[in-house]
């Protein structure tokens, strides 16, 4: 008996240290992936945005596109309805009458009109409530919204602009239309005031305004770059890996900007006043297909086929041209093909 209460005592002794042990000796834990699982595209897909000043006559598109008309203004009451995006409505439709779908953007461009809708719920109902009307009294199959703020990403702007959203995606969808946003490209760059996770799950689709990186009153870059190559600070690539973690892929349309700006610069390359903004289109007639300088010299970025000129106008100031065309948007497109993405926009119709 005296051996078995010792054998028993031994154990319980052992037992006891050994979990004092344990709780001493930092535990191993295993990193679970919070990466979600990314819903190829399956199919090639694209988006053309058609501004109500680019077009007259006629308007020649594959009857597959999905036309975006740009669009319908708003005022501090609601819809524009004295301006030009308005009264060319009625010849957009009539002019594409074998669009696979056609959408209606609301234009939201001016910063102090944009600051006073979302302080007031009132202007929000109003702007919703007419865009949906006029979506079905003109047979657009869908309503887009290109809210453009410059706003500080405080959590107050960001979760006012986020019930905006909210509320207009509601009234759409109570239509049972389709409801598209506009994001741009550098949103997580440059922290914008957009909760692109929460306005991802209200939206259908979700155009990524991939252009205007390079902004017209900094320096002379790309359009986009595809890639950053320790210059730019962000790329395409950085951002696609942003937006596929916080939106469904199958909702991604990444949209490219036929454009670029003209910056009049210095010996370093350095600009010395503010970019003035070209089409590709004017671009290549200006200056590829019949440079009227004495110097005027395109070049490719290698990886990318992102094109710059540089020239020298009559007073003899220098200048640099980033703009994109179709060979950058092509490597462009490759890539987004390989990162399960097919479905793309351009910015915009009669630009390229």
């Amino acid at each position: 008996m005296l051996l078995i209460v010792v054998l028993l005592g031994g154990a319980f002794i052992w037992n006891f240290s050994r979990e004092k042990l344990d709780s001493k000796v930092p535990k191993v834990i295993e990193k679970t992936s919070n990466t979600s699982t990314i819903n190829l595209q399956k199919k090639t897909q694209q988006y053309i945005f058609i501004p109500y000043w680019s077009f007259n006559k006629s308007i020649v598109a594959n009857s597959d596109h999905s036309l975006i008309y740009f669009g319908i203004g708003v005022n501090n009451d609601g819809i524009e309805l004295e301006d030009q995006g308005y009264e060319k409505l009625k010849p957009f439709i009539s002019l594409t009458p074998n669009a696979k779908e056609r959408i209606l953007a609301i234009r939201m461009t001016d910063k102090n009109i944009n600051a006073n809708v979302i302080k007031s719920l009132t202007l929000q109902e109003n702007i919703a409530s007419q865009a949906v009307s006029l979506a079905l009294e003109n047979n657009f199959d869908g309503v887009l919204l290109d809210y453009e703020t410059s706003a500080f990403a405080f959590d107050s702007t960001t979760n006012k602009i986020t019930s905006f959203y909210k509320l207009f995606a509601e009234k759409v969808k109570e239509k049972e239309l389709l409801f598209y946003v506009t994001l741009y490209g550098d949103t997580y760059y440059r922290a914008r005031a957009f909760d692109v996770k929460k306005i991802g799950e209200l939206s259908d689709k979700v155009l990524i305004m991939t252009y205007d990186f390079s902004k017209s009153r900094g320096n002379p870059g790309p359009n986009f770059p595809l890639s950053d190559n320790g210059i730019y600070g962000y790329d395409l690539k950085k951002m696609v890996a942003d937006y596929q973690k916080d939106v469904d892929n199958k909702k991604l349309v990444i949209t490219f900007g036929y454009f670029g700006y003209d910056w009049r610069v210095d010996k370093k390359d350095v600009a010395v006043a503010s970019g003035i903004p070209m089409s590709t289109n004017e671009i290549n007639q200006e200056f590829i297909r019949d440079c009227k300088y004495v110097f005027c010299k395109l070049d490719r970025e290698k990886e990318t086929q992102e094109p710059s000129i540089n020239y020298t106008d009559d007073s003899g100031e220098d200048h640099i041209i980033w703009f994109e065309d179709t060979l950058s948007v092509n490597k462009k497109k490759e890539f987004l093909k390989s990162k399960g993405i097919l479905e793309t926009g351009d910015w915009a119709y009669s630009y390229y």
